[in-house]
């Protein structure tokens, strides 16, 4: 390692505060570190449950309502009684749940997290346990990162009580896009292992492991991040010339992308009919992309960026703070350290480089959009390299300059905030107030008491900002609009007694739209996105990442499932075609139709076919049942050329029955035809081709057959199979590493 110079010291003060600021990074964690990480995850967890329960519907909003936390509670059902589906057919667009990548199907900690709150009937607070549980997770893969990079004990803990309750990662991460909060917690627990396997304290096995589960997340920003972290750590052995490391780290590289394989490669074997297709290069509309100067924001929790977001033309939340303390307590860190420790913190630094230039990155590019989502990455490395400078304490030479220096940066701070929404000048003051307070009391407590004075300010501020800016930028509590994100249904008990009536396949014509549209999704009598997957309701329309382009086109389908246009149902009762006896309505196996009111054809009612009927009509909603129960075969719904159907197994993958019919026909199944299905007729293969409507199709010669359809996630196999290698493999190192210490040699 390099020493400090003398020139170094000059900047940083008298030669006691050299030997305060400069402790080389630890080639063993300080002892404590249990005890460090309980403290740590304890202070999250409850101040996350605490304002949960000042905070209705908190955690439960946009996609974790809508989208994971339903279908997490639906796996933890399914789990529960012994069923593990990677497609379910009563779904539909929805349903391909290996195909959609991002539920983590392939994520123990996922699966277990949804087991846990199945049990609950209260869907808000099932997201308040798992969102809670990956806050707390979050900081102790932060706290273990800045140790491992040097940092004393007080400072990581306090950076990592900060993190989880940053703008983007709060409001973003634990309150709207589930996924995204713990496919950061998993990349930074893979930094940190893999940051300790290139000291030659680690083995691969547990970078695996991390790695691993950051990509089963199914979120294409855990494959960004791990990519950045082995580079990153890659050039760091480069710079110290571990050079049998370094080819053990690409092997590491290698095994991860054997589950890259696993978890994406069935969305790459049905792209052909996804309704969402990829931007072939790259498209900047800047939505959702933060410039250079929102950063410098990361210290004011009431600073709203300026860039597009939702419907207006800032963030409704401050989407670009990260902790209250970093920028004012600038001029009291010594920088000299960073210069000193270079070598060690070459991984951290080319992280950070790398991170800046994602975030201002185009808006659009290929699979991945909106730059801001890479924000909180940057931000983890920020915080640690502030709790790496601080461990040393402040610098107390030149007192009153830095006092100045700190009076000004707070000064600015409510300027910049007010300037970007001066409507909110009283909000403003107040926390502007409270960082004075916060930043004085901090400078006085190291003063009197020292570091671990000002650790426990910087702690406490926190939960103090925390409680001040939750309830404030709530997503509840924002004017989004209609069209983009409404209060969810979070009572299963009451939608369950609300759906009662509604057997079989249904379809539910509704909007967000609609001026009652919030009140009628809130009570559970129109069932929206997938709160209909946790009520075991089967309906046609779920939230969906990727669609089904002949599915959702043919009913008007958006990506939550609600019909885009008031015409579904005058497309559900029109004929089929295509030579088939029947409506679409009997292809798709419907029995049940909800329609909300205000959200039709003026002439609704006098168009219903004469074989349906309206059974029920309350405040917000009509419902049709057919007057003579469907007749079923399986899932083999209608036929042409009258062709005979005896049913023989039916199940979420597997169909066979009998056929009869005096001449060559075909038969469609109410099933979606997703890639992955094959068929036999007498044992010989035939092809399943795709109906205008999406669904299964199969032509079948004139007689008696037998008929067989079976389907299989496409690539499923190959990705076990890979995976499979890939853990032999990292086990055999493992092994050796254990026995020898090899392959990774410790850092001299």
């Amino acid at each position: 390692m390099s020493e400090v110079t003398e020139s170094d010291a000059a900047q940083m003060g008298s030669e006691s505060e050299v030997r305060r600021a400069v402790t080389f990074p630890r080639t063993e964690a300080p002892p404590g570190r249990v005890f460090d990480m309980l403290l740590v995850g304890s202070v999250i967890t409850v101040t996350g449950l605490a304002l949960r329960l000042f905070i209705p519907g908190l955690y439960f909003w946009g996609d974790n309502a809508d989208s994971f936390i339903p279908l997490w509670h639906r796996f933890g059902q399914d789990l529960r009684q012994g069923q593990w589906l990677t497609m379910d057919p009563s779904g539909w667009s929805g349903g391909n749940y290996a195909a959609e990548a991002a539920y983590g199907i392939f994520n123990p900690v996922t699966l277990l997290s949804g087991v846990v709150i199945s049990f609950l009937q209260d869907l808000s607070w099932g997201a308040a346990l798992i969102m809670v549980e990956f806050l707390a997770l979050l900081g102790i893969a932060v706290y273990c990162l800045a140790v491992s990079y040097g940092s004393a004990r007080g400072p990581a803990v306090a950076v990592a009580v900060a993190v989880p309750f940053g703008g983007f990662t709060y409001f973003y991460g634990a309150n709207n896009w589930a996924s995204g909060l713990m496919a950061l917690t998993w990349v930074i627990f893979f930094w940190w292992a893999t940051h300790r396997s290139s000291q030659g304290l680690r083995g691969p096995l547990l970078p695996f492991v991390f790695g691993a589960l950051a990509i089963t997340t199914g979120n294409p920003y855990a494959i960004f991040g791990i990519l950045a972290v082995l580079m990153a750590v890659g050039l760091e052995m480069l710079v110290f010339r571990q050079w049998k490391d370094f080819l053990y780290l690409f092997l590491l590289g290698l095994s991860l992308g054997a589950v890259v394989l696993l978890v994406f490669l069935p969305l790459m074997e049905s792209s052909a009919v996804l309704g969402r297709q990829p931007i072939a290069g790259a498209e900047n509309s800047g939505y959702l992309r933060p410039e250079l100067g929102d950063l410098l924001a990361m210290s004011l929790p009431g600073y709203q960026p300026h860039f597009a977001a939702w419907t207006g033309i800032r963030d409704y939340v401050p989407s670009t703070y990260l902790a209250w303390f970093i920028v004012p307590f600038l001029p009291w860190l010594h920088l000299g350290i960073v210069k000193a420790r270079w070598r060690s913190l070459v991984s951290l630094l080319v992280f950070q480089a790398g991170y800046l230039l994602l975030v201002v990155a185009p808006s659009d590019l290929w699979l991945f959009r909106w730059p801001l989502r890479t924000i909180e990455y940057l931000y983890v490395g920020v915080a640690v390299l502030f709790a790496l400078t601080i461990s040393g304490g402040l610098a107390t030479s030149h007192r009153r300059v830095r006092i100045a220096a700190t009076s000004v940066i707070l000064a600015f701070g409510l300027y910049y905030s007010w300037a970007e929404t001066p409507e909110h000048l009283s909000f403003h003051l107040l926390v502007s107030s409270v960082l004075v307070a916060l930043t004085g009391l901090g400078l006085v407590a190291y003063w009197k008491l020292g570091l671990r004075g000002l650790m426990s300010v910087l702690l406490l501020g926190t939960l103090v900002i925390s409680a001040i800016a939750a309830p404030r930028y709530f997503w509840g509590n924002q004017k989004l609009g209609l069209a983009v994100d409404i209060k969810q249904a979070h009572d299963l008990t009451s939608v369950e007694d609300k759906s009662a009536a509604l057997h079989g396949n249904v379809l539910i014509q509704s909007t967000l739209k609609a001026e009652n549209s919030e009140d009628a999704i809130a009570s559970g009598e129109i069932i929206s996105a997938n709160i209909a997957a946790a009520a075991r309701v089967n309906s046609l329309g779920r939230y969906t990442g990727i669609g089904f382009a002949a599915f959702n086109g043919s009913l008007c389908l958006d990506y939550r499932g609600s019909t885009a246009c008031p015409v579904a149902v005058t497309a559900l009762f029109s004929d089929v075609g295509g030579g088939f006896d029947g409506t679409m309505a009997d292809a798709l196996q419907v029995e049940s139709v909800v329609v909300q009111k205000g959200y039709h054809n003026a002439d609704f009612l006098s168009t219903i076919p004469e074989d349906w009927e309206l059974t029920a009509e309350d405040d917000y909603r009509y419902v049709l049942h057919r007057k003579v129960q469907l007749e079923k075969h399986g899932t083999v719904s209608v036929s042409t050329n009258g062709m005979d159907i005896s049913t023989i197994a039916s199940g979420p993958h597997h169909e066979a029955f009998r056929s009869e019919a005096a001449s060559d026909g075909s038969v469609l199944l109410a099933r979606m035809a997703w890639p992955g299905y094959r068929a036999t007729v007498d044992g010989r293969s035939v092809p399943v081709n795709l109906s205008s409507g999406g669904l299964v199709k199969l032509d079948i010669p004139a007689g008696s057959h037998s008929v067989v359809v079976d389907y299989r996630s496409p690539g499923l196999t190959r990705g076990l199979a890979a995976v499979g290698s890939a853990f032999a493999a990292v086990v055999l190192f493992q092994i050796l590493y254990l026995l020898r210490r090899w392959p990774y040699g410790r850092r001299k």
